[in-house]
């Protein structure tokens, strides 16, 4: 659990500095990781059993990936790099890729 952490919190520096996440890396691997890392903590913050440092960790984690995301919206006026996931954009509005800054959209940032 601990080691899925600073994953995330590097991601999050990311997605607050550029608009997405980490590089996928060679053969997709970072992503990949990235995406499992999200998951992982996840889990351990709504799953019974864990130390309870874990879970407040993990809960404090997931908090900031909120406040992240928030954020975004607010600056932007559109969640960022949503579509390809899950297409809700007739509940929510979801950015182009023009409108994502920095190295993940089209758009300069």
């Amino acid at each position: 659990g601990i080691l899925v952490q600073p994953v995330v919190w590097i991601s999050l520096y990311y997605v607050a500095t550029t608009g997405g996440g980490l590089p996928s890396g060679p053969f997709g691997i970072v992503g990949a990781v990235e995406g499992i890392s999200y998951v992982v903590v996840l889990a351990l913050a709504v799953l019974e059993g864990q130390p309870t440092w874990t879970r407040t960790l993990s809960r404090a984690t997931l908090v900031a990936s909120f406040v992240t995301l928030a954020s975004l919206v607010a600056d932007q006026g559109c969640v960022p790099n949503a579509k390809p996931i899950l297409d809700y954009s007739a509940y929510l509005p979801v950015c182009s890729p023009e409108q994502t800054p920095g190295i993940f959209g089209g758009g300069s940032g």
